[in-house]
């Protein structure tokens, strides 16, 4: 007796029998590529539906591409990857949620890969004290070539628990306030972030906090208030311009190395402090 399996039958995607002949017309198993688009009148729950359908079309290797624009979301909007897969935000998506929730939270609940792109022309902006954007999960790669701000008190792009992670910045990362511009936390270690855009806390928090990773400066700039600039275990500057106006150090670090670029303070700081930090 022949069995046949799910994936055996997704291949027989049409089956006619005609005068004995046999026409059988292939499927593809699943969608490489689609593309989900937001729009204003879409709730927060229902821009939720649409990604998650599309997650669940999708496959290792496969990019789920969000398009459209909503500027009034008012609860975190959770996406759950599916391992393997790129979401690639193309939106134009803003919003007010107070801490200590997130506008946007991105993770996988089995903790596999994935990654997430956020193009040039996309955006994500918190105008409350909720994090902007929140990562969590396993070996994620992250590309920021668009703008992630928040300009009310909060983190722009926070990292929670990510270990063995690539992180490029060639767009527009912000924060207005206390709080830093990226924060990696004390469990996100193994991590390298790549600056070739800029990063900017405009008022009191530091723009860079990686405690436990390195921060690569390449080019573009990364700029602090009072605060840090650069807040981290290991700080490569080969290009660029780091800078701070307080009486906080510039650049702090275990290790530093600058071969190129500048760093500096116009405050009462120093522009390096090489150190064990906090």
């Amino acid at each position: 007796m022949t069995q046949l399996t799910r994936k055996t039958i997704s291949a027989l995607a049409a089956l006619a029998v005609m005068g004995g002949v046999m026409t059988i017309t292939p499927l593809s198993a699943h969608a490489a590529n689609t593309t989900v688009t937001i729009v204003a009148s879409d709730t927060v729950a229902g821009v939720k539906q649409k990604i998650d359908e599309a997650m669940a079309v999708s496959n290792s290797g496969d990019t789920v591409t969000v398009t459209g624009s909503k500027t009034d979301a008012n609860s975190t909007l959770f996406v759950n990857m599916t391992p393997g897969v790129t979401l690639m935000w193309k939106a134009t998506y803003s919003g007010s949620v107070d801490y200590p929730s997130f506008l946007v939270s991105i993770g996988s609940s089995v903790g596999l890969a994935f990654s997430f792109e956020l193009a040039s022309s996309g955006s994500i902006i918190n105008r409350a004290t909720g994090t902007t954007l929140l990562h969590g999960g396993y070996s994620i790669t992250t590309k920021i070539a668009g703008t992630l701000t928040n300009t009310m008190g909060g983190i722009a792009l926070g990292y929670r628990g990510i270990k063995k992670t690539t992180m490029d910045i060639s767009g527009t990362v912000s924060a207005t306030g206390n709080a830093c511009a990226v924060l990696l936390d004390e469990f996100t270690d193994e991590t390298t972030l790549t600056i070739t855009g800029s990063v900017t806390s405009e008022l009191y928090g530091e723009a860079i906090v990686a405690k436990k990773s390195e921060v690569v400066v390449k080019s573009g700039k990364v700029t602090a208030g009072s605060s840090n600039a650069i807040n981290a275990y290991t700080v490569r500057i080969s290009g660029g311009t780091v800078s701070s106006t307080g009486a906080n150090p510039t650049v702090t670090a275990l290790t530093v190395d600058v071969s190129g670029g500048s760093v500096n303070n116009t405050g009462s700081g120093t522009a390096i402090e090489a150190k064990a930090v906090d």
